[in-house]
């Protein structure tokens, strides 16, 4: 399947399809500051069915928090010989 690159065009239909709204806190804004998240946290990902719209603060909250989960995946890795991880 081919990628899709994020564009203008595609992050319209996003903020459109999600009314403009972010799907955690339920903020709406008609300005700049919402976000396009990919869900599985790969940039390249670029599927509808894996973008969501998030206001700047919640988007911030959450890749704080994936960053938070990856350290300490990272710290159990060196206690127990080092399992592979992923995170954003």
């Amino acid at each position: 399947m081919k990628k899709v690159k994020m564009n203008k065009e595609l992050r319209r239909i996003i903020l459109e399809r999600d009314d403009f709204t972010c799907r955690k806190c339920k903020k709406k804004d008609f300005n700049k500051i919402l976000h396009i998240h990919h869900l599985d946290c790969d940039p390249f990902n670029n599927k509808e069915n894996n973008l969501v719209t998030l206001c700047i603060k919640c988007h911030h909250f959450l890749h704080s928090m994936l960053w938070n989960s990856y350290k300490e995946k990272l710290r159990l890795n060196k206690l127990n010989c080092g399992i592979e991880v992923e995170s954003c």
